[in-house]
């Protein structure tokens, strides 16, 4: 006999609700500016149409969108990153941000980031967003992992030998294996 206990919806509301109030925070907690910043950023991102998660953006694209001046935004730039409420990226040389927060910036209520809306939890599980060729509860197995990666390598390739180094297509030179020795280091017996 197993013993489980089953979640209702209201279960993962009340936990939602809990979450928000103890381990959120509230936006007062950042200075007015840096506030004002995360609320033009918010606006920018829901203005260009892409999802949130998609959407990245470097410090040039967000200072000739908002208008401030680049010591002015790296700092509350800054700020939002400790707090993590952007994700810094980096392509490259360059640094990219993406928008963390997903409450709103102009309530007073404490806020956690990243937890799934119970409407958003149901629509995934109504839609079944999960893959459908593994096992769930009816079925007794897993169906098959991945295959397996790469290619068989092909018999009738044969090494050759480096020309001009000394070495031959065995690694051997009268029977003793050969190593090539490392320029201006002595080699010791």
């Amino acid at each position: 006999v197993i013993e489980y206990i089953e979640v209702e919806r209201s279960d993962i509301v009340l936990a939602n609700r809990l979450a928000h109030e103890i381990l959120g925070r509230t936006l007062d907690e950042m200075p007015p500016q840096t506030r004002k910043l995360l609320l033009l950023i918010q606006d920018w991102v829901k203005a260009s149409g892409q999802p949130k998660a998609e959407y990245h953006f470097t410090r040039k694209q967000l200072r000739d969108a908002v208008q401030w001046g680049d010591t002015q935004l790296k700092i509350h730039l800054g700020r939002l990153v400790e707090l993590e409420y952007l994700l810094l990226h980096k392509r490259g040389l360059t640094f990219c941000y993406e928008l963390l927060f997903d409450g709103d910036a102009q309530a007073d209520n404490a806020h956690l980031c990243g937890l799934i809306d119970v409407p958003e939890a149901i629509e995934i599980t109504e839609k079944g967003q999960y893959d459908s060729a593994r096992s769930g509860v009816s079925e007794k197995r897993s169906a098959t992992g991945r295959g397996a990666v790469g290619g068989r390598s092909d018999k009738t390739i044969t090494t050759k030998a480096s020309a001009g180094k000394g070495s031959t297509s065995s690694g051997r030179v009268n029977g003793k294996t050969t190593v090539p020795a490392a320029h201006n280091k002595p080699i010791v017996p």
